[in-house]
C-alpha cells in the first residue's frame, strides 16, 4: 500500500504541475500576442501623427502655391530690403530681433542679395497664416494629446534662402553660404535631395540639428514652380517631440520597459526615443518600415510580464512548491490514515 500510495502521490503532485505550468504558459504566449498586438497599435499611432504633420505641409504648400505669381508692393519690398540685419556673416530679416513685423519668423539668405528674394514676401506671409490658420482635420485617437506645434521653416532653391516661422537667433557659419544644402545640414542629404528632383512627395531624413546639435526627424515636402522644384518645405520632430507621440498613457508600465529606436538607412542616423529601465531579455520585438528610408524598431523587455503577472508567478510557485516538497502534501495524512484502518480489518 505505501508504494500504492507514492505513486498516487506521484501521479497528482505531477498533474498539479503540468496543470499549472500549462495554464502559465498559456498566459505567457497570450500575453506575448496581447503585446504583439499593442506594439502595432503604437506604431500605427505613430504614424497617424506622422501624416497628420505630412497633410500640414501639403497645405501649407497648397498656400504658398496661390501667390507664387504675386509680388509685393514696391513699399513693401523697399521696407524688406530696408530691414535687412547683419549679425556677423549673417545676413537677414529678424535674425537679431523681430524687427520686420510683416514676418513672423527669421529669413536668413547668406550673400544672396535682397533683390533676388524680395518678391518671395507674398511666399513668406501665406506660409505663416497657413500655420497660424491650422485648424484642419487631426486624427482621432483614444487618450491622444493634441498636437504641438512643430518647427516649421521653408528653404528657397531658386532664391537660395531659408525662411523659419518661428523667431531664431542665427550664428551658425553653416548657414551663411549656400553650401550647407550639400553637407548633410537641415535634413537635405544628398540621397534626401535626389529624391525631391526625382518627384517623391514626402522625404523623411534623421539629422544632426544645426542648432540643438542633436538627431531628429523631419519631413520634406517639395514645392514646385512651372514644373520645377523651386523649395522644400520641412517640419522637425525632436526626441520630445517624438516621446510625446509615442508615450502609452494607458499603460505607464509598458512604457517604463519600452525601448524605441528609430534609423535612417540613407544617413545611417539614429533616433533612441525611449530606452527600458532594465534589459534582461527582449519579451516582445516589433520592427516596421515606415518609409523607404526609415525603420522602426519596438521591443518590450521580460519585466515587465515579471511584474505585471507577479500573482501568477506566486500562485504557481506556491502549488508546485505545496505539491513537490517532502511532507507537505495535502492528501499524505488522509492516505496514510486509510492505509492503516485498511490494515487494521485485515
Amino acid at each position: 500500500m505505501k508504494l500504492q500510495n507514492k505513486i498516487l502521490r506521484f501521479v497528482i503532485s505531477g498533474g498539479v504541475v503540468i496543470l499549472t505550468s500549462s495554464f502559465l504558459i498559456y498566459e505567457l504566449i497570450a500575453t506575448h500576442q496581447d503585446m504583439s498586438d499593442y506594439m502595432r497599435y503604437i506604431i500605427d499611432k505613430g504614424e497617424s501623427a506622422f501624416l497628420y504633420d505630412k497633410y500640414q505641409n501639403q497645405l501649407i504648400i497648397s498656400q504658398i502655391s496661390r501667390k507664387m505669381d504675386e509680388r509685393p508692393t514696391a513699399e513693401a519690398a523697399a521696407r524688406a530690403c530696408a530691414s535687412v540685419q547683419h549679425h556677423g556673416k549673417v545676413n537677414g530679416l529678424n535674425i537679431d530681433g523681430h524687427t520686420y513685423s510683416p514676418l513672423e519668423g527669421s529669413l536668413t539668405s547668406g550673400k544672396t542679395p535682397c533683390a533676388q528674394w524680395v518678391n518671395d514676401l507674398p511666399i513668406l506671409d501665406a506660409f505663416d497664416l497657413a500655420i497660424a490658420n491650422n485648424t484642419v482635420w487631426k486624427p482621432t485617437l483614444p487618450n491622444e494629446p493634441k498636437p504641438n506645434k512643430h518647427f516649421r521653416y521653408y528653404i528657397d532653391l531658386m532664391n537660395q534662402y531659408i525662411y523659419f516661422n518661428s523667431p531664431v537667433v542665427i550664428t551658425d557659419p553653416t548657414l551663411t553660404s549656400w553650401n550647407f544644402i550639400y553637407g548633410k545640414r537641415l535634413g537635405i542629404s544628398p540621397a534626401s535631395l535626389e529624391n525631391l528632383f526625382l518627384g517623391r512627395t514626402v522625404v523623411s531624413s534623421i539629422y544632426v540639428d544645426t542648432f540643438t546639435r542633436k538627431n531628429i526627424l523631419t519631413f520634406l515636402t517639395p514645392v514646385y514652380k512651372h514644373e520645377q522644384l523651386k523649395g522644400i518645405v520641412m517640419v522637425d520632430l525632436s526626441h520630445q517631440d517624438m516621446r510625446e507621440i509615442f508615450y502609452t498613457r494607458d499603460r505607464p508600465l509598458v512604457w517604463r520597459y519600452l525601448d524605441i529606436v528609430f534609423t535612417d538607412s540613407d544617413t545611417n542616423a539614429h533616433i533612441t526615443v525611449h530606452r527600458s529601465a532594465a534589459h534582461l531579455l527582449n519579451y516582445v520585438e516589433y520592427s516596421r518600415p515606415l518609409a523607404e528610408n526609415m525603420h522602426v524598431v519596438l521591443s518590450l523587455d521580460v519585466t515587465y510580464f515579471l511584474l505585471s503577472s507577479w500573482k501568477l508567478f506566486l500562485f504557481y510557485l506556491v502549488t508546485t512548491a505545496g505539491v513537490t516538497a517532502p511532507g507537505t502534501y495535502p492528501f499524505s495524512s488522509f492516505t496514510e490514515r486509510s492505509a492503516k484502518r485498511t490494515s487494521a480489518m485485515r
